[in-house]
């Protein structure tokens, strides 16, 4: 069982909190409760609990000069913090200090909370190196010391790293992918554990677990025979290979990894994002496999970056619902990028994101309600009957067609009255200026009131509602396919107030505008 120490000024806030529900599944349990940062620093001491849930407002201390403290005493606690403030200046600070979770308490739900707990408890950020283990160099240890290194830019770690493996003369880093990985479903411990288990036969070194399903071993060895070629220690492709295929067999997950060595332990963060660049060379090569460096020279050609940047175009198309760009992209994609190309991997991963483009816009159009709606309008089975590229293009073509033609009559369909449709005209093309139902009712020469009832009669909603609606529609499109700031963000989707586009974004979505850009980022 875990114990959370909850920190809290606002009594009922507190109250609320420890009166949850969650407290009586059995895997989390409060050990103490503190009302300002000092006194959280003292409970912090007594208790040691293994999760920290803080405010950040509150008097004496504050919540992120009290995670400073414990920073100092303990680097790997994983903290949750609760706030009514969706700040970026707080937001940043809060991950400078290592936090797990911001959460906003003003729309806090017990699943939500629930949900960061237990992310929280399987995150590797914990002070176990693996039962009697211990710190010796023959092992593998389990901690957080490469994610604190790399993510944090912890020089005191890399200090420390040098120091522990001065001797060694070289090095293996290795990271690995949990695919299509799911939080819910994967137990990052348990897998990370058994990982360990199965590497640590014949090498030692750290193992750390980086966050989204992404794993990192550093395994140094004594000895270097010369040339320093991966091919020269065949063990490790062994041993890595073997990894994977007893994890599909045990868990029946997937495991993608990529494997570099190098000779200089200050090498290790610039190798760390080489390898993060070479895994998503699983794109062509596919996944369940060990990717080396060598494995790419044949697709220098190839840029995974260009790919993504290709279907980003096609989203923004469609969110656009631009037919003759989408069709003139989609053309240029099967017909002219991939002329010629054997790659499997590269069109079964742009069929699974045309697919999920396609089933996305029937969902958000509600074409499936409409009079004309066909029953075999998402039947995908069709695709597996094709064999060559044209023929894929074809495919698409003809599904996007119908869908494009279906999602017009809905919108011609949403409403038989004048009014309205001019006023959803208004709405689509001025989204971004400082709309007002007061401003379209006088445009449009009829009382507020009147706009409304008529309004809401014709779409279900009020007017203000489907503004903001749309608006929030718009920033959840720039969110995954732009790298703007989350202010830019608000400002081009039509909101003049950060604060309140965050608000209005966790009201409509469920979730914060930063984590809907995690989950969903194409990058």
């Amino acid at each position: 069982m875990n114990k959370v120490l909850v920190v809290e000024d606002e009594r009922a806030a507190l109250e609320r909190i420890v009166n949850m529900k969650i407290w009586k599944r059995g895997n989390f349990n409060v050990c103490g409760t503190a009302t300002n940062g000092r006194e959280a620093l003292s409970k912090y001491r007594e208790t040691r609990p293994d999760i920290v849930l803080t405010d950040i407002e509150m008097p004496v201390m504050n919540g992120l000069d009290f995670l400073a403290e414990v920073r100092k005493i303990d680097k790997t606690t994983p903290v949750i913090i609760l706030s009514c403030y969706e700040s970026f200046a707080y937001a940043r600070r809060a991950i400078q200090l290592g936090v797990q979770d911001y959460l906003i308490k003003d729309f806090l739900e017990e699943e939500t909370l629930y949900s960061a707990l237990l992310t929280a408890s399987q995150t590797v950020r914990y002070r176990e190196t693996g039962d009697e283990r211990g710190d010796k160099t023959d092992v593998i240890t389990f901690n957080s010391t490469l994610f604190e290194l790399l993510e944090a830019n912890d020089e005191i770690i890399l200090r420390d790293i040098e120091q522990r493996y001065g001797l060694f003369k070289y090095f293996f880093l290795l990271l690995i992918r949990v695919d299509q990985f799911n939080e819910e479903t994967v137990n990052i411990k348990e897998l990370g554990k058994y990982i360990v288990e199965n590497l640590g036969r014949g090498f030692t070194g750290v193992f750390s677990y980086m966050g989204s399903g992404y794993y990192l071993a550093l395994l140094p060895l004594k000895k270097a025979r010369a040339g320093g070629s991966i091919e020269t220690f065949p063990l490790i492709l062994e041993t890595a290979s073997d990894v994977i295929k007893k994890t599909k067999e045990t868990y029946g997950i997937s495991l993608t990894m990529a494997l570099e060595s190098f000779g200089d332990v200050g090498k290790l963060r610039e190798k760390f994002v080489n390898l993060k660049n070479l895994i998503r060379y699983s794109v062509f090569l596919g996944c369940g496999k060990v990717i080396l460096p060598e494995s790419v020279e044949s697709l220098y050609f190839l840029d995974p970056a260009i790919l993504e940047r290709k279907i980003v175009v096609l989203r923004r198309d469609i969110e656009r619902e631009d037919m003759d760009e989408f069709f003139l992209h989609l053309k240029q994609l099967y017909e002219r990028d991939m002329a010629g190309m054997l790659q499997y991997n590269y069109l079964e991963y742009i069929n699974s994101n045309l697919i999920s483009m396609l089933i996305n816009f029937v969902n958000k159009k509600r074409v499936n309600e409409s009079e004309s709606f066909s029953g075999d309008l998402l039947d995908l089975q069709g695709l597996k009957k094709v064999e060559t590229v044209k023929e894929m293009y074809e495919w698409f073509k003809g599904k996007f067609t119908d869908v494009f033609r279906l999602a017009r009559r809905v919108d011609e369909r949403l409403t038989g009255n004048v009014i309205v449709r001019e006023i959803l005209n208004i709405i689509r093309s001025e989204y971004k200026n400082n709309l007002s139902v007061e401003g379209i009712a006088k445009r449009m020469r009829i009382h507020k009131v009147y706009l409304n009832r008529l309004f809401k009669r014709e779409t279900g909603m009020t007017c203000y509602d489907y503004i903001q609606r749309f608006r929030i529609d718009k920033a959840k499109q720039l969110l995954i396919t732009e790298n703007m700031k989350i202010a830019q963000v608000a400002e081009e989707s039509g909101f003049r107030n950060y604060d309140q586009f965050c608000l209005t974004f966790k009201r409509v979505t469920g979730e914060t505008p930063t984590n809907f850009r995690k989950k969903n980022k194409i990058l």
